[in-house]
């Protein structure tokens, strides 16, 4: 399989491309149903966090690019907002407080990245890079 790529304005919600370049990615893949909806998740709240809060919805460029390699289904998200790790912000938001007066958020970063099994981030060359990645592997039956 090619790389896909699609290129967003930030000013709009980039969840339905999201979900449409996971679904054709797992369908082409085999990724599995639950797999995939890990994936989808962990790239739609990495890119929604661009849009609203790295462009504060200002039409500036955002590009989605999947791909298949022989052991994982991968995507990534390209920015250009200010550099941001989600790690470093992950790390920040999971420490015990017992200040009543915190501000609510920043778990959805925390769930995106505990539910892929590879997160990569850098900044080169002005873009911010994130990347999620589900393993193809099979996945465990459920259990009733």
């Amino acid at each position: 399989m090619s790389t896909v790529r699609i290129r967003l304005r930030g000013d709009r919600s980039p969840s339905p491309c999201v979900a449409a370049l996971v679904d054709r990615l797992a369908g082409e893949s085999g990724l599995g149903e639950r797999q995939a909806y890990r994936l989808r998740l962990a790239a739609d709240e990495l890119a929604t966090n661009v849009a609203e809060h790295g462009y504060r919805w200002v039409p500036l460029p955002l590009e989605l690019i999947g791909g298949v390699s022989a052991d994982r289904v991968w995507l990534r998200i390209e920015d250009t907002a200010p550099p941001f790790d989600p790690r470093l912000h992950v790390a920040r938001s999971t420490e015990p407080t017992d200040q009543p007066d915190r501000l609510p958020g920043g778990y959805g970063l925390l769930l995106a990245l505990r539910s892929v099994d590879v997160y990569e981030y850098e900044y080169r060359d002005g873009r911010n890079r994130s990347t999620v990645a589900m393993s193809l592997s099979p996945e465990p039956a459920e259990q009733s």
